[in-house]
């Protein structure tokens, strides 16, 4: 009777792993991402996917394009390889007029960031079975990024058969790395006076869709690294940017001389500049990976009326420091992605 019961309940486990990738609308065959720190201190992302193709909803809804950001004024895309195996073996190689380059949503409306570009790969040949393959290089130029980091999210919307990922740097460098919610040890190898640590995955389940999820893909699998030795180095270089030093203008010090003589106590001085600047100065919604980690000056956000959430505090700090009120810019990590002994700013 026991071994009946344990022999359903195997194929009961069986039954759910099938019905899972019977499921799912699309299965990457294989993801490899390549993050390279060079000797002139500026990165290469290499990246290359193999997606196969389920269901109809895969290509006309969820894959048919893939969407690349890049800082046209930094950074460099090439694309290496672009191309479709139909189902019956046949390729179909993408033609020029499927890339597009176009304006990000987040960039819509913001002049100051005009230069950060969407690469559009539509992929064509799809159907039912077919095997998508792109393969792209984007290159940063030195200074872009303060240095090699990267969290890097492991699962996908779609099951993951094979993931590599592989983090090249100079023989004279040390990577920090963390690995969260999986287990894994990277191989680590020396080429051509680099050292090389490569993590290998099987068989990644999708990301949930449920609702109530821990926020910010807490509880997913992830690859923190980087190669600043720690976080107070990190902090240090970003904040000793030309933002922070808060300077105003003399449009900026009279709306607060007129503020501190409508509002004679700190408190209703306060809320005024910061309905000032909440409710009169539209919101930008762009990813500081997207402008290496920085941010325009108190001055620039004024003069165009708009700002990033930073920008913004950085300017409403400003006018409190002229309106004689103690105030500082604070940022929020989450504990679990904090780690003292790695600098990223990525988390």
């Amino acid at each position: 009777m026991k071994k009946i019961i344990i022999a359903i309940i195997c194929l009961s486990f069986f039954g759910i792993s099938f019905a899972q990738t019977e499921q799912a609308d699309a299965e990457y065959l294989n993801i490899q991402k390549e993050y390279i720190l060079n000797e002139d201190g500026s990165i290469d992302f290499h990246y290359t996917k193999e997606l196969k193709l389920l269901s109809h909803y895969a290509f006309h809804r969820l894959y048919g394009e893939t969407f690349i950001i890049t800082n046209t004024d930094f950074q460099t895309l090439k694309i290496n390889e672009a191309y479709t195996i139909m189902a019956d073996g046949k390729k179909v190689v993408t033609p020029d007029n499927a890339f597009n380059e176009v304006l990000p949503r987040f960039a819509n409306n913001a002049p100051a960031y005009n230069h950060i570009r969407e690469m559009v790969v539509t992929h064509t040949g799809l159907e039912v079975g077919a095997v998508i393959y792109l393969n792209y290089t984007i290159h940063s130029e030195k200074g872009f990024y303060p240095a090699l980091m990267a969290d890097d999210v492991l699962d996908e919307s779609s099951p993951v058969k094979q993931l590599e990922v592989k983090v090249r740097i100079p023989e004279s460098k040390n990577l920090q790395f963390a690995l969260l919610n999986i287990e894994g040890d990277p191989a680590i190898t020396n080429e051509n006076e680099q050292k090389v640590y490569t993590w290998a995955f099987r068989d990644l389940a999708a990301n949930s869709k449920e609702s109530h999820r821990l926020s910010g893909h807490l509880d997913d699998p992830r690859l923190l690294f980087s190669s600043a030795e720690n976080m107070e180095e990190m902090y240090q270089l970003f904040v000793s940017q030309e933002a922070f030093n808060l300077q105003t203008n003399a449009s900026i010090d009279a709306m607060v001389e007129k503020l501190v003589a409508e509002n004679p106590d700190q408190l209703s001085l306060a809320l005024a500049l910061q309905k000032e600047i909440s409710e009169n100065m539209d919101n930008l919604y762009i990813p500081l990976e997207y402008t290496g980690f920085t941010c325009r000056t108190p001055v620039e956000t004024w003069n165009s009326n708009q700002g990033t959430g930073l920008e913004k505090a950085l300017l409403l700090t400003a006018l409190l420091h002229k309106a004689n009120i103690t105030a500082e810019v604070v940022a929020i990590v989450p504990n679990v992605l904090y780690k003292s002994a790695m600098g990223n700013l990525f988390i």
